[in-house]
């Protein structure tokens, strides 16, 4: 039995779930850091404590939030509800985020901590359902590539909207840097709200759990993530990909302004990974279908870090050093799009293996590993920056020196671990068998229960579902 097919308004709304989070998400990354130091002035150190401890405390919300998920049983499905109800306080609460209404140091820090870990938490109540609808909604590895492939579009034409626009929104208050970045702020989340409901409208679910017969346990969940072998790849792939984009993004900045000191360039560099994203994604499902995702991203990567790598080549000569640049970020771009749809496969697998999906969990999990992952990698920029003794006002060769290498280094030392990490992924070729084995299974659990209310004895089965050899191979 095959995936119904979804339609072009499904698909296209899908997408716009990611437009939606990374107007807000991709603000967060890559302004809030220049935001806290250059605006808000608030120490660098202490800076860098703040984004490291604020995104670890809200990233531990996300597993609760997927558990919440996966118990969830309504009339709009499982992940939808979060969509409509949690919309409006995300929107309301990230565009308090670049307010800074106090003007002693003490009081800043609290305020900074207290929104941003909100807005994590926040966040994490509507980013983790809507994660959670893609295997909710088909099983196909096609479709998912397809979908995965628009919410990879969406992610780059937020990010791009986001880059490209914030800073003339805010230079368009001239010295009232706060004021503006509250305008942008209050902006992006605006629209972001209104993006998530339309998700919520005409993104539908079709698929439940048949083999869930209430005799799981949450510690019984996480002992089979943890043995679920592409999961465990995937979160650590997530994490090392954003860990690398956090850096790259929080350093950008401090590059162009105190390196190259080509203060145009950041509304070049910054959207240009949303358009090569937006392009890579284009031409992913082709690409991954020919290739595989495990190869597929090997390839990527390996052609990525040798473009990367080649940059302090040419840092004195605009043009080279922008198309080494964007090819780079195009080779980078279809990661996203894999990622995604092994995040997906992997739910089939573990409810293959283990009679149970754990949707919410799962994807929290791995939501988990994005957060950590973004907030190592700038809070990394932060710290050596403070190690460096950075100060807007006053920069020294050594200074400029250890931007530099910032910029350069930490991006194709991450790719090269990710490349480590994805060799281990080994669903390319199980997958079409884990498909097919889950449309039997649930066409037999049907017929079980009907049997059952039939008042005939059920047949011997594990984790209440009829086996299929191989199944713990």
């Amino acid at each position: 039995m095959s995936s119904p097919g979804l339609s072009i308004r499904e698909k296209l709304s899908y997408g716009l779930g990611d437009l939606a989070s990374n107007l807000c998400w991709n603000m967060l990354s890559g302004f809030l850091l220049f935001f806290y130091i250059n605006v808000a002035l608030i120490p660098v150190a202490a800076v860098g404590t703040l984004m490291l401890l604020s995104r670890v405390l809200d990233a531990l919300i996300d597993p609760a939030i997927g558990v919440l998920v996966d118990r969830t049983h309504t009339r709009h499905g499982k992940a939808r509800p979060y969509l409509l109800y949690g919309a409006i306080p995300f929107g309301l609460i990230f565009g308090a985020l670049f307010l800074v209404p106090f003007s002693g140091s003490t009081a800043k820090l609290l305020y900074a901590y207290a929104t941003l870990i909100l807005v994590g938490i926040v966040y994490s109540a509507v980013s983790i359902p809507y994660s959670s609808l893609m295997p909710l909604m088909t099983r196909s590895t096609d479709q998912k590539v397809q979908m995965s492939s628009l919410r990879t579009i969406g992610s780059a034409i937020g990010t791009f909207i986001v880059t490209a626009s914030t800073m003339p929104i805010v230079n368009r208050f001239g010295t009232d840097k706060r004021m503006g970045f509250a305008v942008a702020g209050g902006l992006f989340a605006g629209v972001a709200t209104v993006l998530f409901l339309v998700v919520f409208a005409n993104c539908k679910e079709r698929y439940q759990d048949h083999s869930v017969d209430g005799s799981f346990s949450l510690g019984g969940d996480v002992k089979n993530m943890f043995r679920n072998r592409p999961w465990l790849v995937t979160f650590a792939f997530a994490m090392l990909m954003l860990m690398r984009l956090g850096a790259m993004i929080a350093a950008t900045i401090y590059f162009t302004l105190d390196v190259v000191k080509q203060p145009w360039m950041i509304s070049f560099l910054l959207p240009m990974i949303s358009v090569t994203y937006a392009l890579s994604a284009m031409v992913a499902r082709p690409y991954l279908k020919r290739f595989g995702l495990r190869n597929g991203c090997i390839f990527a990567l390996v052609g990525g870090a040798i473009f990367f790598a080649a940059l302090p080549l040419v840092e004195g000569r605009t043009i080279p050093f922008l198309v080494l640049y964007s090819l780079s970020s195009f080779c980078m771009g279809i990661c996203p799009t894999a990622t995604w749809t092994m995040q997906s496969d992997s739910i089939d697998y573990q409810q293959w293996q283990f009679g149970r999906r754990s949707d919410g969990l799962l994807v929290s999990a791995v939501s988990f590993a994005t957060k950590v992952g973004m907030a190592a990698g700038a809070s990394f920029i932060a710290y050596a920056l403070a190690w460096a003794h950075f100060n807007p006002e006053v920069m020294t060769p050594a200074t400029v020196s250890a931007v530099r290498w910032l910029y350069y280094l930490p991006p194709v030392v991450l790719m090269g671990l990710q490349i480590l990490v994805i060799a281990f992924y080994n669903l390319d070729r199980l997958h079409p068998r884990i498909v097919a084995d889950l449309a039997a299974r649930s066409v037999l659990a049907v017929n079980q229960q009907a049997l059952d209310e039939a008042g005939l004895a059920r047949s011997p089965s594990k984790h209440g579902v009829p086996q299929f050899p191989g199944a713990d191979k």
